[in-house]
């Protein structure tokens, strides 16, 4: 889930300057302070508290002393809200290539800026989160990330009801495949393919998952937007998938109705999985946490739809050609 700055992430013992101030007046000052909280640059501010250019110590140490420090400032520089996630904050940082982030109110009044230290801090525990999540491990407070410490009944607790999920899905698939022992035995190739046909619907849908967990986090998203270009993007794999799934065990097999189904049912499993692993994720997202929609739910849903997908079209291909 998206951390937000607070006031521990705001450095404000920072260089801070007039714009119309000389380089050499900024150079003494530096000087004298060693005890800066962040000193990679230095932020210009007019009278209001309003940003209007930034300059590395870098450039101030090589400019002449006689030249006004606007002179020789990037102006309009990028800077974020108090309301901005730290994983926001740490994508315009490396897009920007900067060291540290201005922050500003509503207003535009300068409020300080993020290190480098407090972004990647921040970002290591995040992912250590994110990471635990998507084993759908429910964070209910901090105390889960120090494992050694917690009691084991705690850490049961926790896992067993998203492992019980797999559970239920899996007897359910089972039932599901039982309904169509008929075909199984009418193609037993089929019975082969199944762990395939699964396994890439499950895969595709965990890659979706994956770039819109980290939309989210980093910044907005629109939906509708994302599911378009993940299943353009999905149909062509899909396509690709087919083509080369077909070739492979026509030429393995010399059965062009497996081939055909097998083919035909990795490239719907494939289309499918983009918008089923995103509306998964949007759902549980309302939920504050949505790193769970990659866990163990997210992942017998697909499963089962991948079986649906496949049986369905065994079925309508087997009844077509026989």
């Amino acid at each position: 889930m998206p951390t937000y700055l607070t006031k521990s992430h705001i450095l404000t013992n920072v260089p801070i300057f007039q714009p119309n101030q000389k380089v050499r007046q900024a150079k003494l000052i530096l000087e004298k302070n060693n005890k800066w909280d962040s000193v990679n640059y230095v932020y210009l501010l007019d009278k209001k508290k309003h940003l209007k250019g930034i300059l590395s110590v870098k450039e101030l140490l090589a400019a002449p002393n006689d030249a006004r420090l606007i002179t020789r400032a990037h102006k309009n520089p990028v800077s974020v809200r108090r309301n901005t996630s730290v994983e926001r904050v740490a994508t315009l940082a490396i897009h920007h290539n900067v060291k540290s982030m201005p922050v500003v109110d509503k207003r535009g009044n300068f409020l300080g800026v993020v290190g480098t230290d407090q972004i990647f801090d921040v970002l290591n525990k995040a992912g250590l989160e994110d990471s635990i999540r998507y084993s759908g491990i429910h964070l209910e407070n901090r105390g889960l990330l120090d494992v050694l410490r917690e009691r084991i009944p705690n850490l049961s607790r926790r896992r067993l009801p998203w492992l019980l999920v797999g559970l239920t899905g899996a007897i359910t698939a089972s039932l599901f495949v039982g309904r169509f022992e008929h075909l199984l035995r009418e193609v037993i190739e089929l019975a082969f393919f199944t762990p395939a046909v699964v396994y890439m619907g499950s895969a595709a849908g965990q890659q979706t998952q994956a770039l819109f967990l980290r939309a989210i986090t980093i910044g907005e998203v629109r939906v509708s937007k994302f599911v378009f270009k993940e299943m353009a993007a999905g149909s062509l794999i899909g396509l690709l998938i087919g083509v080369i799934s077909f070739v492979a065990i026509f030429l393995l097999f010399r059965d062009i109705i497996v081939a055909l189904i097998v083919s035909l049912s990795m490239t719907l499993v494939i289309l499918v999985a983009s918008p089923l692993a995103v509306g998964i994720t949007a759902i549980l997202a309302k939920k504050r946490d949505p790193a769970l929609g990659a866990g163990p739910f997210g992942t017998i849903i697909q499963d089962i739809t991948s079986l649906i997908v496949y049986f369905t079209v065994a079925s309508v291909v087997l009844n077509f050609f026989g």
